[in-house]
């Protein structure tokens, strides 16, 4: 039988080829990913707790006008990011009595409180709180409450200044101790004229009528 010159390399030609492409898939098949995630999480940076003291004040005032001192409170509340939780009025011997309840962020309590006291004159004041935890950067934060009663004053009265010369105290001052040294005084004068002085009218009286019984010589 006669060899085919041409099979035998047409064969190897073949194979060559075959081996070609086996090689260029397996080179080229890499796993492709349908979804990757980072080896680690990621995550939101959490808000830090930090602890804050919470006021809870409860105040008495005099002012001149209740409404509008109540009113300007409501106002700085607001300035400084609280707000009113509830108001009551009443009327008492036909003068207006106002109670607001002020919430503020804790941060500005003090504030808002020195505010307050520029509003009139402190009467009595009760401060209570205690420590929270608030987080920072986020919508949620702890607030202070004041609770304020605005009375009105009773009569005019000049304020003096409890420091400094003032000419109104030392003239009190000086009255005081006038009424002091000469009040002994005049309290003996006016027993020696109660005591002594009808007796003295009595005396003057009967040389009077004396007189006028003599005989003119």
């Amino acid at each position: 039988m006669k060899e085919n010159l041409f099979a035998k390399p047409v064969y190897m030609v073949l194979l060559g080829m075959l081996l070609l492409s086996l090689a260029a898939c397996s080179g080229s098949s890499k796993p492709q990913l349908i979804a990757s995630y980072p080896s680690k999480a990621d995550t939101k940076s959490q808000p830090v707790a930090q602890e804050q003291f919470v006021y809870d004040a409860f105040m008495e005032m005099e002012a001149w006008d209740p409404e509008a001192a109540a009113e300007r409170a409501e106002e700085r509340a607001d300035d400084y990011g609280g707000y009113l939780v509830s108001s009551q009025s009443w009327a008492q011997d036909r003068q207006s009595h106002i109670q607001l309840v002020l919430a503020v962020p804790a941060p500005n309590y003090e504030a808002l409180h020195q505010v307050i006291l520029d509003l009139g004159t402190l009467q009595n004041e009760r401060v209570s709180g205690q420590w929270v935890n608030s987080r920072y950067g986020s919508d949620w934060s702890v607030y202070s409450e004041i609770t304020v009663t605005f009375h009105p004053r009773s009569a005019v009265r000049p304020v003096i200044s409890t420091t400094g010369w003032n000419p109104v105290r030392t003239l009190e001052r000086a009255w005081s101790v006038f009424v002091t040294i000469f009040g002994f005084l005049l309290d003996i004068l006016i027993w020696v004229v109660v005591l002594v002085g009808p007796f003295i009218l009595m005396g003057l009286g009967l040389r009077a009528v004396i007189r006028k019984l003599r005989p003119v010589r």
